[in-house]
């Protein structure tokens, strides 16, 4: 596979000059080696550049590399060159693969070993991805404040277990559909599965301690069948948001950081990180999560952090119509086989450079997590509608090309709702035919779908008096005959897209 010339990453000096580390003489015919960091007896290519302005190209250089006269790196012409570096697999230029690099004299005497090259110069350089870093984590939540507690989900395959972001995405849980807030997900059900939030007991590295960790067990695997397990982390909303960087060849460089143990006596102890571009409901076809990192865990908890540019986003030929499309993490635990694994504060930055101060209080969290959903009701004075909100005027909601009275294609999180969570009788269609086959075929197809009654905006309330009752005495007096005298409050309803 071609590489990527916007991932290459120059070296950071004019020209490079080797030494022999005992005369301080220049290293005349030393050889450079150039390994995978994680295979360290796998040769990965180096590069140098060449052609004209408009039309450069890289060509990798000799590896095993032998230097001049004068200690410099020459390419196979004999002509001094800077080297660029390729941090990445060549395979997908996706996941994060560092050099292991060593250098020996022309008699084969070590002179010294580079790891993780070239490691914080990720990004930096002639021709590698710049930008400005941050320090601002993208996993909302990622200390599970408000969470499930514990359950058991043997049967389960979609589950919501700690509130995230959910604005936009669809938001049920328990359903095959639903993919807002911090969720379980496999793909077959059987395996004895168990999810816990625990108090820590360890103290992370280079990070703050949260109080809550989030422990997961499969105590009686599938012996096959399982392609996914893991729990699934929101990062945004809309592919596109993240789909270029500086400019519309550089890629946005991301840094994800997570903290994880196996837990003592279990086998299996592996995670493995994946990115999930999810092309939005009704799309053509949905691609694979794909696999950025794989954590070998030990029974104490420890730190891993790598880099990764992100994917461009597709064709919007690509994604489906209800514009539901999303960019998530996943931390998949081992298929067809039993363990017990620990993790927390899974983080996700635009950087190279991640802190490790991460940390937000539980009210920064609260309004977030408990921020208005789809489907919540507001009553107001004001017949203003927010955004976001759709009056409840016995309208309708549909796609921008439907028959609904407020076609908007912000509405589609609240057309699924009505559609899977109300039904017919109290959410007809406007043509007033039945519902089609699911949700996104009748959006596609322009079916505008009614919001619930409100009766006109009238909430019913009761005096309390003589002869009067309201509230909970409704059902007595009308069995009793006692006279009911209803008062009316005339406000607007407004229900959440």
């Amino acid at each position: 596979m071609a590489i990527n010339p916007a991932l290459l990453v120059s070296a950071a000096m004019m020209q490079d000059y080797f030494v022999d580390n005992a005369t301080g003489l220049a290293m005349s015919d030393g050889v450079i080696t150039m390994y995978q960091d994680d295979s360290r007896t796998t040769l990965k290519n180096w590069y140098y550049q060449t052609g004209i302005p408009g039309n450069y190209t890289y060509l990798p250089l000799d590896n095993p590399l032998t230097l001049s006269a004068v200690g410099t790196i020459s390419d196979p012409s004999g002509n001094d060159t800077i080297p660029f570096y390729y941090p990445y697999s060549e395979i997908d230029s996706s996941v994060v693969q560092a050099y292991y690099v060593t250098v020996v004299d022309s008699n084969g005497q070590a002179q010294f070993t580079r790891q993780n090259f070239p490691g914080s110069n990720l990004g930096s350089g002639g021709g590698g991805v710049t930008g400005t870093n941050t320090e601002e984590n993208y996993i909302i939540n990622n200390v599970y404040w408000r969470n499930i507690g514990s359950a058991t989900l043997t049967n389960t395959q979609n589950q919501i277990v700690a509130p995230s972001q959910h604005d936009g995405y669809l938001n049920n849980a328990g359903t095959q559909d639903g993919n807002s807030d911090i969720r379980f997900l496999k793909n077959i059900n059987g395996a004895v599965d168990n999810i816990s939030f625990i108090p820590m007991t360890q103290t992370l590295q280079m990070d703050i301690t949260p109080e809550t960790q989030l422990s997961m067990t499969c105590s009686t695997p599938l012996s096959a069948g399982e392609t996914e397990k893991c729990i699934q982390y929101p990062v945004s909303l809309h592919l596109a948001t993240l789909s270029n960087g500086i400019n519309a060849t550089t890629p946005v460089v991301a840094t994800i950081v997570f903290h994880a143990q196996n837990i003592t006596g279990n086998a299996n102890g592996i995670l493995e990180i994946y990115l999930y571009q999810f092309y939005g409901t009704g799309a053509p076809t949905q691609p694979f999560p794909v696999l950025l990192y794989t954590a070998n865990l030990t029974n104490t908890y420890q730190r891993f952090a790598f880099t990764f540019p992100l994917p461009a986003a597709p064709a919007s030929t690509s994604l489906g119509g209800g514009g539901d499309d999303a960019l998530f993490v996943q931390v998949g635990y081992p298929l067809n086989k039993s363990f017990g694994i620990n993790h927390t504060k899974p983080q996700f930055y635009l950087s190279t450079t991640p802190p490790t101060n991460n940390f937000a209080t539980y009210d920064q969290i609260e309004a977030i997590i408990n921020s208005p959903r789809t489907g919540d009701l507001r009553a107001s004075l004001n017949p203003f509608a927010p955004f976001g909100w759709v009056g409840m005027d016995n309208g309708s909601i549909g796609s921008p090309t439907s028959n609904a009275s407020m076609p908007d294609q912000n509405t589609w999180p609240l057309y699924w709702l009505l559609w899977n969570g109300v039904g017919v009788s109290w959410a007809p269609m406007v043509d007033g035919l039945a519902y089609g086959i699911n949700a996104i075929t009748d959006w596609n197809a322009g079916r505008g779908i009614r919001l619930t009654d409100m009766l006109s905006n009238v909430i019913t309330g009761a005096n309390v008096g003589a002869g009067e009752v309201s509230g909970s005495f409704l059902t007595a007096a009308v069995q009793t005959g006692s006279p009911i005298v209803l008062t009316f409050a005339f406000y607007n309803m407004f229900m959440k897209v």
